[in-house]
């Protein structure tokens, strides 16, 4: 669905691999449902038009603080960049 990440082998994969292991962090799998849910829940709370692939960065953060991950205290940054008419017909 979300152009950046779709597919079993995204743009720049290796890199992003390789910059998730060098600083110690994580990362989850996020599915097409709870993306579509992330991105309408962030259109009507925040009034935010995301793409899908931005979408998924809030749902993985929401995922990752549930689990304990991301610490209450911790401090997060969400590159949203895409906006959401490039998806427009999803």
């Amino acid at each position: 669905m979300g152009g950046g990440g779709a597919g079993g082998r995204p743009a720049r994969g290796v890199e992003v691999l390789a910059a998730i292991r060098a600083s110690g962090g994580s990362a989850v799998q996020i599915d097409d449902g709870t993306a579509r849910r992330t991105r309408a829940e962030l259109s009507r709370l925040e009034g935010l038009d995301l793409e899908y692939t931005s979408a998924v960065g809030f749902a993985a953060a929401s995922q990752l603080r549930t689990s304990g991950v991301i610490g209450s205290n911790d401090r997060v940054l969400i590159a949203a960049t895409g906006i959401g008419l490039k998806d427009a017909g999803v």
